[in-house]
């Protein structure tokens, strides 16, 4: 391993982030992408793991209960 980064990706129309990390091998020949967690922020800023998304009624599944898609933060101003 030569280089390792973390990144989080986030789908700018449901709200959904993809935490994940990259590693390079030391000729830069092979990246690894490992993913470390999948969530949603809030508007009042509770992060959630969602455990199913139905996106033609645009709302997560979530073990506390649904959430829809205007209820998510879309940017990542103030995380």
């Amino acid at each position: 391993m030569y280089r390792m980064s973390e990144i989080v990706a986030l789908h700018k129309i449901s709200g959904l982030r993809l935490e994940y990390v990259t590693t390079e091998d030391y000729y830069g020949d092979t990246v690894t992408y490992k993913l470390n967690d999948l969530f949603i922020i809030t508007v009042q800023q509770k992060k959630f793991k969602p455990t199913d998304m139905i996106t033609t009624k645009k709302y997560f599944i979530t073990p506390e209960g649904q959430i829809s898609f205007s209820s998510v933060k879309k940017d990542s101003k103030g995380d």
